[in-house]
């Protein structure tokens, strides 16, 4: 007989469809996935027919806050979370990181014994740059302590669960990484670098050698310095190269100033890119450079792994130094450190070896698939309820 379990998610995104289904899909559990804010402004308006997914959804009632002070300025209040699952009586609820919902399924986890385990990209970078850091580092100390195991997005989620435990804690911890549709994102690059007259007009607008960036045009993305890095390795190249950013962001004017500014020609600012139009820009791109100054777990490196791109990546960025090997498919840099980061963006560049890079990407994010992260739920709830 399956067991219940919910997942709390803020909404439903298109990247963790499958993974729920996979979840879902265990002989184990019974899956509900709780969702606190599914259509509010400032969310992502995804469209789902919620019957027809293979997992339950429900959504819960409350109201979302914005903080003015941050980027990403939501939280979610549900107060109506503890009577839902005072109905469901799950065996099992996995809270997605540590958030209001989190401390309602805390208290459940009080008046019940009901094992919650706490599901987290946080590091200890993106936690500390926060307001009131030492406020919220205690109440998470108080969630940890009450949580009966963790799922985290890598290693450099790992050092910060551990930096909420006691030092002889033995709550298991487990990785499932988060991933995207490698799978399609290699094929419709493939595919299109195979069509001669598409490839043949698309290639003709960008210079011989293109960097890409993909992401929101704000400030945790590090769109600063790597105006900079870009600048310094234009006065280094002997060929022309390109910087093409696909995105929106506040920063978008800023850009077009430095663009007049510096009179940098081969600066595109392309705006938000389809699905069916997005492969091409990877499929074009000899480097993927991400700068971000704080960042949990950004997606967009799995992408540019799946087609095969060198990756630079910022020291600050997260779970995602864990899919970058030195030297190997690419580098993991200060993003502070300008002229060193322009010379690893000219070494990829320029490098003999970049076949084997784009070869060594496209092998390490076969790690992060929907089943092996899905087995990582499954695998920690069947210890705990054991």
């Amino acid at each position: 007989m399956k067991r219940k379990a919910i997942i709390i998610q803020n909404y439903l995104s298109p990247y963790r469809v499958p993974l729920f289904a996979a979840i879902a899909a265990s002989e184990s559990f019974d899956l509900t996935v709780a969702l606190m804010a599914p259509n509010k402004p400032s969310y992502p308006m995804w469209k789902y027919e919620f019957s027809q997914l293979p997992f339950r959804v429900k959504s819960i009632p409350g109201i979302r806050l914005v903080l003015p002070s941050q980027e990403k300025p939501q939280i979610c209040l549900n107060p109506y979370l503890l009577k839902f699952l005072n109905e469901e009586k799950p065996a099992v609820i996995f809270c997605s990181g540590f958030n209001p919902s989190s401390i309602i399924a805390a208290l459940y986890r009080l008046l019940t014994g009901t094992p919650i385990v706490i599901w987290s990209e946080s590091t200890s970078i993106t936690e500390n740059i926060r307001s009131f850091s030492f406020v919220r580092k205690t109440i998470r100390k108080f969630i940890a302590a009450l949580s009966s195991g963790f799922v985290i997005a890598g290693q450099a989620a790992r050092d910060y669960i551990l930096s909420l435990l006691p030092k002889n804690s033995k709550k298991p911890i487990i990785i499932s990484y988060n991933c995207v549709d490698s799978d399609w994102l290699s094929s419709a690059c493939q595919r299109f670098k195979e069509d001669p007259a598409a490839w043949s007009r698309f290639r003709s607008v960008y210079p011989k050698k293109n960097i890409l960036f993909s992401g929101r045009l704000i400030e945790p993305k590090g769109i600063r310095p790597m105006l900079e890095v870009y600048k310094k390795v234009i006065e280094e190249s002997p060929d022309e190269v390109g910087l093409i950013l696909l995105g929106q962001g506040k920063l978008k004017e800023f850009i077009q100033n430095y663009k007049h500014k510096y009179k940098l020609r081969n600066v595109f600012i392309e705006g938000f890119i389809g699905p069916d139009q997005y492969p091409k820009y990877f499929a074009l791109a000899d480097v993927f450079l991400l700068l971000s100054l704080w960042d949990c777990n950004p997606l967009v490196i799995f992408e540019a792994l799946s087609c095969g791109l060198p990756i630079i990546c910022s020291n600050r960025a997260g779970n995602a130094v864990d899919f970058i090997k030195e030297d190997q498919n690419g580098y993991i840099v200060d993003p502070f450190d300008i002229k060193g980061t322009a010379n690893k963006v000219l070494n990829l560049l320029y490098s003999q070896k970049i076949e084997e890079m784009r070869s060594v990407s496209r092998e390490i994010v076969r790690k992060a698939n929907y089943q092996d992260s899905a087995a990582a739920f499954v695998r920690i709830a069947k210890r705990i309820l054991s």
